[in-house]
């Protein structure tokens, strides 16, 4: 059974919508001045599973589904939804979206053309293991992380998944589905030593099933990480300059691309660049950055979290190089913008689900690796500070200006790694960073840990990564907390 066969199983199954009747129901939006019309079904489950030392805390299972309409021309985006899968229901949220306002009937729809080549898997994460199998997970990784260290005084666990099917047709002749699993694995860590007390955290996100955290013994290899981590923050010391210095900062690998992601990926996003808010908004095929730099987002990666077979109008993904040796290349894309913008479609309209409207975002995002290796990278800072992962931010897309905050990062001594250091900030400009970035590693890492992203109050999952990368110059300064 192909794609779009197995998600009309389950999101047509027992409503009175044919073929002919969404067809129908499509060409009735397209007698009114309208350049484009789309419907978009979508049924998810979901779950989540909370140990707290050895108690299960919390247990939640839910199903949502729901269709929705968009129609847009050059002047107009009109938008409505419902939680009813039904014929009565679509006429119902076209006559709520405001579509009779015009007036034209010479528009159809094109044949669809059903586009069923995306194989993914449908196995449901959430019925991969039983009930019984997914709480001793989570008790065998309490029991593990207390054995390792007897610093680790209290665990919190949490086991989550999610299985959705999307069906989405089209006025252009899109008629395509997507399966999408994602299961997470979130592991949070009070360590203790003399009286001091930190809080650690560490997770995993595939589009896969539990089975890959049973796999190799893959959840205790998680739970040495978890452990490591939280050891490291115990003897972590603070940051000692007080006054801000420009000082060299070496990004390693893997979770250090969310600085990418925030001040460049989302100043690449379409929408921002047409409206002229980015500060790329006049720099396309211009030198933005160092001639080391390449930067792609790719939604097409195998079972990544960011990772979807299309976008949510139902175009394929890809990997789209928005820069490339420096060069500002592409946009990231979704139908409106393109349309508007002249621009080739890129698969990267995203929706949180059926009750909002897709917009440009990320998908997996990227730096792609150099010819450095990461002791040679180390090796040319004398004074300095690696930072292995950042816990949250604050940017303006119109200016690119950020400030990071640093979850586990360590000083730098003539060449080495020495201590790690806590309560740092990064200030600085992300057109200006990319200027100053002088080395890059050939260790690229893309993450599997959970990161959202947010845009438009739209929350939707994504991967970030990047090589060892040193940028000769940042603004370094104590968080006071």
């Amino acid at each position: 059974m192909n794609n779009i066969d197995f998600a009309k199983n389950i999101l047509l199954d027992n409503t009175d919508l044919s073929d002919i009747k969404l067809l129908t129901i499509l060409n009735s939006t397209l007698k009114n001045k309208i350049n484009y019309s789309d419907i978009y079904f979508q049924y998810k489950y979901q779950e989540s599973w909370m140990l707290e030392n050895n108690i299960i805390k919390s247990a939640y299972y839910n199903i949502d589904k729901g269709i929705s309409i968009r129609t847009f021309n050059k002047k107009n985006i009109n938008f409505s939804y419902s939680d009813k899968i039904s014929e009565k229901h679509l006429y119902k949220i076209i006559k709520e979206s405001n579509i009779n306002q015009y007036n034209d009937k010479n528009k159809k729809t094109k044949i669809w053309k059903k586009i069923n080549k995306y194989q993914n898997s449908y196995d449901n994460p959430l019925l991969s293991i039983s009930n019984e199998e997914k709480i001793n997970l989570l008790k065998l990784i309490k029991n593990e992380a207390k054995k390792q260290d007897s610093r680790v005084k209290k665990i919190t666990c949490l086991l989550s998944g999610s299985y959705e099917i999307i069906l989405i047709i089209s006025t252009e002749g899109i008629f395509t589905a997507d399966i999408r699993p994602l299961v997470n694995l979130n592991i949070n860590i009070i360590a203790e030593k003399n009286k001091k007390y930190e809080i650690s955290n560490y997770s995993k996100s595939k589009r896969n099933t539990y089975d890959i955290l049973l796999k190799n013994n893959n959840w205790k290899k998680y739970t040495t990480e978890a452990v490591k981590k939280s050891i490291i923050n115990l003897y972590s010391i603070e940051y000692s300059e007080n006054s801000k210095k420009l000082i060299p900062v070496i990004l390693g690998p893997g979770n250090p691309g969310i600085l990418i992601h925030e001040v460049i990926g989302h100043g690449l996003e379409a929408d921002f660049n047409r409206k002229k808010i980015s500060f790329f908004h006049d720099k396309m095929n211009k030198k933005i950055a160092t001639n080391l730099c390449t930067i792609v987002d790719n939604g097409s990666l195998k079972n990544k979290r960011g990772s979807l077979n299309i976008d949510d109008e139902g175009t394929k993904t890809q990997c789209t190089t928005i820069i490339e040796n420096g060069i500002l290349k592409s946009y990231l894309q979704d139908k409106i913008n393109a349309n508007l913008m002249n621009a080739k479609l890129t698969g990267n309209a995203r929706r949180e689900s059926y009750k909002h409207i897709p917009i440009p975002r990320m998908t997996n995002t990227y730096i792609l690796p150099g010819k450095s290796t990461h002791k040679e990278i180390i090796n040319n800072v004398e004074n300095g500070i690696y930072i292995s992962s950042f816990s949250k931010c604050q940017i303006k897309i119109n200016s690119g200006n950020f400030i990071f905050f640093t979850n586990e990062a360590y000083n730098i001594k003539h060449g080495k790694i020495t201590y790690p250091i806590k309560s740092i900030k990064l200030i600085g400009n992300g057109p200006d960073i990319l200027k100053k970035i002088i080395m890059i590693g050939n260790n690229l890492k893309i993450t599997s840990e959970i990161l959202t992203c947010i845009k438009n109050n739209q929350k939707i999952p994504i991967c970030v990564g990047q090589p060892t990368i040193l940028i000769n110059q940042m603004m370094v300064y104590k968080n006071k907390k």
